[in-house]
């Protein structure tokens, strides 16, 4: 109970506004008394919560006893009885403290997501691919040059063309996995995809062994030619301001056995 003048030894609890086990902030309204002469309000001294009432409403206490037991949240407030429609400063000391400390927090979460997002990007730029999820490929990896593959039968008809941007699967058939999977990264990169093995690998030409086991091992079963022809075209720089078709070879490929095939 807080010291009143020196005339007044009693006082009546009139109303709680508080219930055992709730929580409070420093200058909330805690509780109001009565003396003979006026009506006090008894506001919180510190942040924390409520944990037992030992003066029930409406009964009388005297000065120097107990009203109640506090668990405190923070360091005590000096000023604890107030006069009503007095103006309630610890409240506003505490929501300006509050406020503050929420400032700071929520400027430490955006420089870490800042700092986190240029982690990403200049980490792996300067070093390499060290972990998923990176752009590093698109800086360090741009391709000089690629090759555009076409498989021809022995009367001249193309069976498979992959130098077209886009193929649509349903009306050009691969057989031979000629087709170029590229969409600015490496396919697969940090999402745990395995890009599927062609011949159109962009920013790669491949040498006359690869090429040759890699249209062997894909050879349709259904295709019974004799033999077919793979063209090679090579694009790449062929000046310093042009870009253009560097070379193109044909290589003649033997129908594999079976067995052969398998391997």
């Amino acid at each position: 109970m807080p010291a009143l003048s020196s005339s007044i030894t009693e006082a009546k609890l009139i109303k709680w506004h508080k219930n055992v086990g709730d929580s409070f902030l420093c200058g909330e309204l805690l509780a109001e008394i009565a003396t003979d002469n006026s009506k006090l309000e008894i506001f919180c001294p510190f942040d924390g919560i409520l944990l037992n009432i030992c003066v029930s409403e409406g009964q009388s206490i005297g000065v120097t006893e107990t009203l109640a037991y506090l668990d405190r949240f923070e360091e005590e407030s000096d000023t604890v009885l107030k006069l009503p429609n007095s103006n309630n400063q610890s409240s506003k000391d505490s929501k300006t403290k509050t406020s503050g400390i929420s400032k700071v927090q929520h400027y430490t979460v955006i420089c870490c997501c800042l700092l986190f997002a240029l982690s990403n990007i200049l980490v792996p730029v300067c070093l390499g691919d060290i972990y998923p999820f990176t752009i590093a490929p698109m800086f360090r990896d741009t391709p000089l040059s690629y090759a555009n593959y076409r498989i021809f039968s022995p009367d001249g008809t193309k069976l498979a063309d992959n130098s077209r941007r886009a193929i649509d699967p349903a009306t050009s058939p691969d057989p031979f996995k000629l087709r170029r999977y590229y969409d600015g990264n490496p396919v697969g990169c940090g999402v745990g995809i395995c890009p599927p093995v062609t011949l159109g690998d962009f920013g790669t030409v491949h040498q006359e062994s690869f090429v040759r086991k890699h249209i062997v091992k894909n050879w349709p079963k259904e295709l019974e030619l004799p033999f077919i022809e793979v063209e090679q075209e090579i694009v790449g720089p062929i000046n310093a301001q042009e870009v253009g078709v560097q070379q193109r070879i044909r290589w003649r490929i033997e129908r594999p056995t079976e067995q052969y095939q398998e391997k």
